[in-house]
């Protein structure tokens, strides 16, 4: 996914992203899918919250972060 810098670009970057896997998964005739990786949206995000939610309530996925990473953190940034 894009990086979310929290402005409009960014927003529409990820749903344009969403969509295109959104397209992928209707064309697909397999039995099972498995998204996996960084989509960049942190929880309580408008783009958490809404679209990504969305996508995966759409397409009967599981977001898995959401049930195994409480108060969790996932990336640290190093300063030099």
């Amino acid at each position: 996914m894009p990086t979310n810098y929290r402005d409009d670009n960014s927003l529409e970057l990820c749903v344009d992203c969403l969509s295109k896997l959104h397209a992928t998964v209707v064309d697909s005739e397999a039995a099972h899918i498995l998204i996996v990786g960084d989509f960049n949206c942190s929880p309580g995000s408008r783009f958490k919250k809404n679209d990504f939610i969305g996508f995966a309530n759409d397409n009967n996925f599981i977001v898995s972060d959401l049930h195994r990473l409480t108060d969790a953190v996932t990336l640290c940034k190093r300063e030099w």
